[in-house]
């Protein structure tokens, strides 16, 4: 069974009070605690909103230029490209529903179906 030692002998031991340093402030329910990402004004909703507004807009421009090689219709790299556009699409959807928890999958999700978009609209355009 452990003893405890009081304070004072314990510092005395230690040389002195140098290991006497206050302890970090607790919240008063650690359970709503709420990390921060290192920065003291992390704000999720705003931060998603940005880069959802972001998506948005990556993924109508998207949209354009899957309509000006609609003529391409048929071919093996048209339909990979679809397919393409039809993953980022849906990972879109999900960025837009995703809670703080799920954030940081979503948008991974959604970058790598963007980066995999890009690269098959770079392999229909050679």
């Amino acid at each position: 069974m452990a003893r405890l030692v009081p304070l004072a002998l314990c510092l005395s031991l230690a040389g002195g009070a140098a290991f006497a340093a206050p302890l970090p402030a607790v919240p008063a329910n650690p359970a709503i605690h709420q990390v921060a990402d290192d920065d003291s004004n992390y704000n999720f909703q705003a931060t998603k909103h940005r880069y959802v507004e972001q998506a948005r807009d990556q993924m109508a421009e998207w949209r354009h230029r899957m309509d000006s090689v609609a003529d391409r219709a048929g071919s093996a790299a048209h339909y990979d490209l679809e397919r393409a556009w039809q993953r980022a699409k849906l990972e879109e959807y999900r960025l837009e529903s995703a809670t703080e928890n799920g954030w940081k999958s979503a948008k991974n999700s959604f970058d790598e179906a963007s980066e995999t978009l890009k690269d098959k609209w770079n392999s229909l355009s050679r």
